[in-house]
């Protein structure tokens, strides 16, 4: 599996050379539409960036246009294309890149923001699991942690946020989780990576604006 992480940042500039780098992605008229639809420049910047980020990880492969399935999950339309999963915070985009014989993955990156009700938000989303596991630190990163799991498992399955915030720990699928913290420019966030299978490598390309650094799996 391949990681690949780009600040974005440096994505919003001008109409014009927005427009000018929208028009470089080879991932078909309608994803290209679906960024030009956001509304706020700097999510759309993030959602640029993070088909860069696929860019990087694809190289000189062509894997076809990006498709959705009926509930949203994005996939390449060439039949034999490897599975992939995006992602975008505060000025980060993620893209994760899968062999087909590794099965589908998810991934998620959360800035850390200490300035929300973290624990009212748990008591309200997380399981009976989830809060222990988050009452017994408490801490920003572990609440992080925690809902990064919910998004990425969300990402791999192509299910609504909704849904996943509603299962109990005994109907959710059995997964792989990697979990990382990510620093660039003393903003701290975690990034989860989801998996159907274990992982014998994960690489992390283009990463030289990051720190990065593995955290202990609690899934």
């Amino acid at each position: 599996m391949k990681i690949c992480l780009l600040s974005t940042d440096r994505l919003l500039f001008s109409d014009k050379e927005f427009e000018n780098a929208l028009t470089c992605l080879h991932f078909g008229v309608s994803d290209k539409k679906g960024i030009l639809k956001l509304k706020k420049r700097s999510v759309a910047a993030e959602s640029l960036g993070s088909r860069m980020a696929l860019i990087r990880l694809c190289g000189d492969e062509d894997f076809g246009n990006i498709e959705r399935t009926e509930n949203g999950k994005p996939y390449f339309s060439k039949s034999d294309a490897p599975f992939f999963s995006l992602s975008h915070t505060k000025g980060i985009a993620a893209a994760a890149l899968c062999d087909r014989s590794d099965g589908l993955v998810g991934i998620d990156i959360e800035v850390i923001n200490t300035d929300r009700n973290l624990s009212n938000i748990a008591k309200r989303f997380f399981d009976t699991d989830e809060l222990d596991r988050y009452q017994k630190c408490g801490s920003p990163e572990s609440f992080y942690s925690i809902w990064t799991e919910k998004e990425a498992r969300v990402k791999l399955f192509g299910q609504n946020l909704s849904d996943e915030l509603s299962k109990e720990k005994s109907k959710k699928e059995s997964l792989y989780f990697y979990k990382y913290m990510v620093n660039i420019s003393g903003t701290q966030a975690i990034l989860c990576i989801a998996s159907e299978q274990e992982q014998k490598e994960i690489i992390f390309i283009n990463s030289e604006d990051f720190e990065i650094y593995g955290l202990q799996n609690r899934a």
